[in-house]
């Protein structure tokens, strides 16, 4: 998460490339999932990191260890570059963000990313209280 500070009498982010989506911070099961779908702009072969791609799966799950949050993976060969773009679902008819590309193998056969949870959704909202004006 971050802020972006407009320049000195420049228009915010929002005013410039227009509102975001709303965050999904339920952080719901792969299981319960029917499809997400993760875009990017993948800069390594056979990509050149200036289009905008997506892949979309049904979600399984991902644990690297019993230590770690458990994230939610799906078959797609982007390669790097297309870290940090965002994941999207449908629910009650809306499109949401639920979580971003975080890891991927070098054989670009999968993505995996967090599911966003309290603990993201609580770090949204310090951030909009202390930038945002919320």
């Amino acid at each position: 998460m971050l802020h972006v500070k407009p320049e000195s009498g420049g228009k915010s982010l929002e005013e410039t490339v227009g509102a975001a989506l709303d965050v999904d911070f339920s952080a719901p099961s792969a299981q319960s999932v029917s499809q997400m779908g993760a875009w990017g702009y993948p800069a390594a072969p056979p990509y050149n990191g200036l289009s905008m791609f997506k892949c979309l799966d049904r979600p399984g799950r991902l644990s690297l260890s019993p230590a770690l949050p458990t994230m939610y993976r799906i078959g797609c060969t982007m390669t790097g570059g297309s870290s940090g773009g965002g994941w999207f679902r449908v629910a009650n008819g809306k499109t949401v963000l639920v979580s971003n590309t975080s890891i991927g193998p070098t054989d670009n056969t999968w993505l995996a990313g967090p599911q966003l949870g309290r603990g993201a959704q609580t770090l949204y909202d310090e951030m909009g209280r202390e930038y945002g004006g919320r």
